[in-house]
């Protein structure tokens, strides 16, 4: 199923509800400030015998209503009624503000779905275009000596160069000189290699002798990307080599 997002609908209904928060709150602002009577304070001086003392007295509180017990009664349901009121529109500002939220976030998700879907599209162009290509590479990094340690910058120049998985079928093998399992800077850069697509662990040989270098470290490596290993690595016989050889069966996509 496909569905087609209407960015500039969804960002105008998004501001929409902004001023409508926006309305709501300057309507309990103005009824929070709003008064409909407040007691006056009445300081007539009074007369006792020869002297003058102050008087102190609350005046009854004009209201809309009139000062009558009706208008009293009005005027204390008018009261009530405008706590009510200002409790519903704090509690709708509320719901406007987590609707905005989520339709902002929602807005951001279809937006990075998107993006994430475009980029594959590309991704699957560009494999289509590469199906039928297949590049075989075979590569001897440098030993690393004392303080000389060219082999991580070898290894991130050789990926650099094979590119990512979008560049087709690739497979690339040789004596990288460099384990893809320690903490080292080569074996890390090694690792890079899984985020352009290859398989890293399509040559390990299960055969309880370790690597096939001399001293059975695992530095040599075959990498396939765009073809599947078609079962385990193998190792056969040094003979004039000072490393036992690879055998990696690969499985050809459908072209």
């Amino acid at each position: 199923m496909t569905t087609k997002v209407d960015y500039p609908q969804l960002e105008k209904l998004a501001d929409e509800v902004r001023r409508a928060e926006t309305a709501i709150d300057a309507g309990i602002n103005t009824l929070r400030g709003s008064d409909s009577g407040v007691p006056t304070l009445n300081t007539t001086p009074k007369i006792t015998g020869n002297r003058l003392t102050p008087s102190v007295s609350l005046s009854p509180a004009p209201t809309l209503f009139g000062n009558t017990e009706a208008g009293s009664a009005c005027h204390g349901a008018h009261g009530w009624a405008k706590s009510v009121m200002i409790d519903v529109l704090v509690a709708f500002s509320g719901t406007l503000d987590s609707d905005r939220d989520r339709l902002n976030m929602a807005i951001a998700l279809y937006r990075d779905a998107d993006a994430r879907s475009e980029s594959r599209l590309k991704v699957d162009a560009l494999l289509k275009a590469n199906r039928n290509q297949l590049d075989v590479l075979s590569t001897h990094i440098t030993l690393n000596h004392g303080d000389d340690k060219p082999q991580p910058g070898q290894i991130n120049r050789l990926g650099q160069l094979l590119g990512n998985e979008s560049q087709g079928n690739t497979v690339v093998g040789g004596d990288f000189n460099s384990v893809a399992n320690d903490d080292s800077p080569s074996a890390q850069a090694l690792r890079g290699y899984a985020g352009r697509g290859f398989d890293l662990g399509a040559s390990t040989i299960h055969d309880g002798w370790g690597g096939t270098s001399a001293t059975n470290r695992p530095i040599d490596h075959l990498l396939p990307r765009g073809v599947g290993a078609a079962g385990e690595a193998h190792r056969f016989d040094r003979q004039q080599s000072d490393h036992d050889g690879q055998l990696v069966d690969v499985r050809l996509p459908s072209w």
